[in-house]
């Protein structure tokens, strides 16, 4: 079981649903989308207790459950990842060309 907290509280959630959530998350934020799930509180007395969650960008979520050494990332994954995003902001290399010298050559259609 794990605790998936949110802005307005908390749902104890399945592993695989949590995993899920907050992946689907990262999936939605990756293309600036947002949803809605619903989700059912394993932790609720009440059998009906459900949440409606919006997930994905902008939406700050924390996953709390049972330390697996698997499952964690460590110093050296982070600063890999972190180069990664560096390296991706590197400038646009220079044209030798004005490319609007070309523009007459490429095949455009806006109309």
């Amino acid at each position: 079981m794990k605790t998936l907290s949110y802005a307005g509280g908390a749902i104890v959630l399945e592993d695989e649903a949590a995993d899920a959530v907050l992946r689907y998350s990262v999936a939605l934020a990756d293309r600036g989308r947002m949803a809605t799930v619903t989700l059912a509180d394993a932790a609720s007395s009440d059998a009906s207790a459900v949440v409606v969650l919006t997930i994905g960008v902008g939406v700050p979520l924390l996953l709390r459950g049972e330390r697996t050494g698997s499952g964690t990332d460590s110093a050296l994954d982070l600063r890999d990842r972190l180069d990664a995003l560096e390296r991706s902001r590197e400038p646009i290399g220079v044209w030798d060309t004005d490319p609007r010298q070309l523009w007459g050559e490429l095949d455009y259609d806006f109309l």
